[in-house]
């Protein structure tokens, strides 16, 4: 009996499955599913195109194409992701680290390389979700330590596996904690804060593609009424945990930037600045703590 399902079939049949189901880049998430089965590169894919895999590979790459046609993330399906070209963890119920996102460890990693003097220089990250932006951050600094902090027990976990497997398990402790609580129990302890909070307006959730209003968290998208509402309830205490002269920078939505910079002047920072995306998108906000006095803000909520 002639066998059909070589390497080269089943990308074509996981193509048309894809595409049926209406799954962006068809082609390319039939190559990852099925690299992931055998094991292999996408590169080796084409190299070995003649080849058959065994029934049970077959069923397996099914079984996660099926998945992915019913709109799982593709990410949680191989439980992992690649960031700033390096590769992390993922796990359902945990923010998916996105490419846009790097924009923001770019700027900040810059940042930081102009002000960091010899000794000790921490960063702290909130809403560290996977712990993709703290870690690369990590590496592209040396010298540098960091905690990340986030609100949701996987999450914390899951950005310290991340941790120690990059090797930074070391340099950076994981702790669940809300952003605030956190904030004001570690006066003047970080020379930098970076976060990427949710920042999606409610009401626009359910217009999301449906790997992202299923499967992600809402925790990590939820920004309330105008999306604002993390920025509105933590900035006002920012300053009580960054060194004077510090850095602060938020990954922001589209028309966000004046808003989270007037909340940034508002509360001793100065030097605020947005920044666009590749897209030409406002993506990142930052500032520099400038005010040797505590803001009120900081000392009289919590």
């Amino acid at each position: 009996m002639r066998r059909i399902n070589n390497i080269n079939a089943l990308l074509r049949k996981g193509e048309a499955y894809l595409i049926r189901h209406s799954v962006p880049n068809a082609r390319k998430n039939a190559e990852w599913l099925l690299a992931h089965t055998l094991g292999c590169g996408a590169m080796d894919l084409y190299l070995d195109g003649d080849k058959y895999p065994v029934p049970l590979q077959i069923q397996a790459y099914r079984r996660l194409l099926k998945r992915r046609g019913d709109r799982e993330p593709l990410q949680y399906i191989v439980r992992s992701t690649e960031f700033m070209s390096e590769l992390f963890l993922t796990m359902p119920g945990v923010f998916i680290p996105r490419p846009e996102t790097e924009r923001l460890v770019e700027i900040v990693g810059s940042r930081i390389a102009e002000c960091k003097k010899n000794g000790d220089f921490r960063i702290l990250d909130l809403c560290c979700g996977s712990g993709a932006i703290l870690i690369s951050l990590l590496r592209r600094i040396p010298g540098t330590t960091g905690v990340a902090v986030d609100v949701d027990d996987a999450a914390a976990m899951l950005a310290g596996k991340n941790a120690e497997l990059a090797g930074m398990g070391g340099r950076m402790e994981c702790i669940r904690s809300d952003a605030r609580s956190y904030i004001m129990s570690n006066p003047g302890r970080f020379h930098a804060v970076v976060c990427n909070p949710p920042y999606i307006c409610s009401e626009e959730i359910g217009s999301l593609a449906p790997e992202v209003r299923t499967h992600e968290p809402h925790l990590g998208l939820d920004g309330g009424e105008d999306g604002l509402d993390f920025y509105r309830d933590t900035i006002p205490f920012l300053d009580w945990t960054i060194e004077t002269g510090g850095i602060v920078a938020f990954e922001i939505g589209a028309g966000q930037g004046k808003v989270v910079s007037d909340l940034l002047r508002s509360a001793a920072f100065e030097s605020v600045k947005v920044h666009h995306d590749y897209s030409a998108f406002e993506r990142v906000v930052t500032a520099r703590h400038a005010s040797s006095v505590r803001h009120r803000g900081g000392v009289t909520g919590g």
